[in-house]
């Protein structure tokens, strides 16, 4: 079994150490499956970020001229009609 260590506020503390007491388990199973349950949720309802769907392409659209206003040149006679 993985081990990780993180750090939580005072209060969830106290309440994660009174439901322990009252559902007579651990801190660490409480926190286990409250894990387990967040991370099956998600798994179902397909929640990714919209970096996580295009990561794979992110970056391959680098050809040519890479910021045209950043070059007075390309800006010549731009609003004058």
């Amino acid at each position: 079994m993985t081990t990780i260590t993180l750090k939580i506020p005072e209060k969830l503390g106290d309440e994660l150490d009174a439901l322990a007491a009252k559902k007579g388990v651990s801190k660490s199973a409480l926190v286990r499956e409250a894990i387990a349950e967040n991370v099956q949720r998600q798994k179902q309802q397909g929640q990714l970020s919209a970096h996580e769907v295009m990561k794979a392409a992110c970056g391959m659209l680098r050809s040519g001229r890479r910021d045209l206003a950043t070059n007075p040149r390309h800006l010549e006679g731009l609003g004058r009609g």
